[in-house]
């Protein structure tokens, strides 16, 4: 009995190997993939840093205010994200998704850095709100495209390994992204931690927009 269990454990990661070795291989025969991949592990970075440790000191250092105008800049974003589902949830088929998805990035990334601008503390609310709603829409545009290209171009018997690849690059840098954010807030401010981001992640969109195999992604 101990025997077989052990051929079985064998064979079981034999067989999870070879499954990996197959969805790295669709990984890096699709140059929109391998490209990409990279470019959001790094873009995840220099969002979600941002929006999810520097936002609160952002709120109450920089614009004066509390709890109250937390929860509406986390709703904005989410109402940016629900309408970018609403309208390109009903678009027909484009040509150029690539193209499209990451200019929806870059648009994220100006109003990213819109956030972090010194704004009279009387229009910082208004002003906040709207730049956040942006970058929800924004990178609602992206993920929707995103998830949709990988559904109609990884092959079926593929999708759920180069799913996982996806998942794992693209979020895999978080633990430290928060410990860094957190630190390089309390010494250089908010603001600037929005400033930075938004301008690294812009760098990055035109990077992405500068490959031609991903613009012509359709």
């Amino acid at each position: 009995m101990h025997v077989s269990h052990c051929v079985l454990i064998l064979f079981s990661l034999q067989r999870i190997g070879a499954d990996l070795r197959e969805g790295w291989q669709f990984v890096l025969s699709a140059k929109w993939f391998w490209i990409g991949l990279p470019i959001a592990a790094l873009g995840n970075v220099f969002f979600s840093g941002p929006l999810d440790v520097a936002l609160p000191r952002l709120v109450q250092d920089s614009y004066g205010a509390g709890a109250w105008l937390l929860g509406t800049l986390n709703t904005a974003v989410a109402l940016g994200a629900l309408l970018a589902t609403i309208i390109v949830g009903q678009m027909q088929r484009k040509s150029r998704r690539g193209l499209l998805m990451y200019l929806a990035v870059a648009l994220a990334s100006v109003a990213e850095l819109l956030l972090g601008l010194p704004y009279p503390q009387n229009i910082a609310p208004f002003a906040a709100s709207f730049a956040d709603s942006i970058l929800g829409f924004g990178l609602g545009t992206f993920g929707i495209i995103w998830v949709v290209i990988m559904q109609e171009m990884v092959p079926i018997e593929k999708l759920g390994r180069v799913s996982s690849i996806d998942q794992l690059g693209a979020w895999s840098l978080l633990p430290i992204t928060f410990t860094l954010t957190g630190f390089v807030t309390d010494h250089i401010g908010a603001g600037m931690v929005f400033i930075i981001g938004g301008s690294a992640n812009l760098v990055l969109a035109l990077l992405a927009l500068a490959i031609p195999d991903i613009r012509k992604v359709n």
